[in-house]
């Protein structure tokens, strides 16, 4: 019965909530087992590990670098905030007019330019105007992916418990920055700046190599059964 009913203590679940909440455990089990979905998973866990593990230790880059903290949060804080705000903006407007994993994989071709820019600061001279354009363009296109991947994420969740599957698709995305944020001072301190930087740029390039079976996998799970 209902909490409340004669009988039945307040507070306490009935029958037909633990029958529903079993029912949304089994539809999330079946999705998180079905075909593609570790596909999928480890597409969302690895997407942010070369950008994670490059803007970790860009700051202290800056401070190294003999800039002031004021200086950079004018450039990142502020400007590099604007631009992922224009880049979120212009994501989700591309993602009404594209298809969504085509719109991830070009916007995660954009952002491993930038963060190749990071490392291309540690070879020359690390100017103001060069530290404002590799920021302002690594949050312009993060921005764009970040929405992108969100929206595309959304596109594969299974309906009858979307708020339930997409939390733990998003819980996912965000277990995954984990890692490369711990070893960045890792590297950069055994290594150095450019290492971590070449690293990163390394790991947004590899992420790319996990569309082609991600897309496979889509296709055959949309292939109609054999009549």
């Amino acid at each position: 019965g209902e909490p409340g009913e004669p009988g039945e203590p307040a507070g306490r679940a009935g029958p037909a909530e633990h029958r529903r909440v079993g029912e949304i455990l089994a539809t999330l089990r079946r999705a998180l087992t079905s075909s593609g979905a570790g596909w999928l998973i480890l597409f969302i866990g690895t997407y942010k590990l070369g950008e994670s593990m490059a803007d970790t230790m860009f700051k202290p880059f800056l401070v190294d670098a003999g800039y002031r903290e004021a200086q950079i949060g004018l450039w990142v804080g502020t400007w590099g905030m604007l631009c992922s705000i224009a880049g979120s903006v212009g994501g989700g407007l591309l993602a009404r007019r594209m298809p969504l994993l085509r719109l991830v994989g070009w916007c995660a071709v954009a952002r491993a330019l930038p963060v190749a820019g990071e490392w291309w600061l540690t070879q020359v001279d690390p100017t103001p105007e060069r530290i404002l354009a590799v920021t302002c363009f690594e949050h312009l296109f993060g921005g764009a992916l970040t929405t992108a991947m969100f929206a595309y994420m959304m596109s594969r969740v299974d309906r009858k418990i979307g708020a339930t599957h997409y939390t733990v698709l998003a819980a996912v995305e965000v277990w995954g920055k984990l890692p490369a944020a711990w070893l960045s001072g890792f590297i950069a301190a055994r290594a150095s700046y450019a290492t971590l930087f070449a690293v990163a740029t390394v790991l947004s390039i590899a992420f790319l190599a996990l569309l082609a079976p991600l897309a496979r996998s889509r296709a055959v799970a949309r292939r109609p059964p054999p009549t």
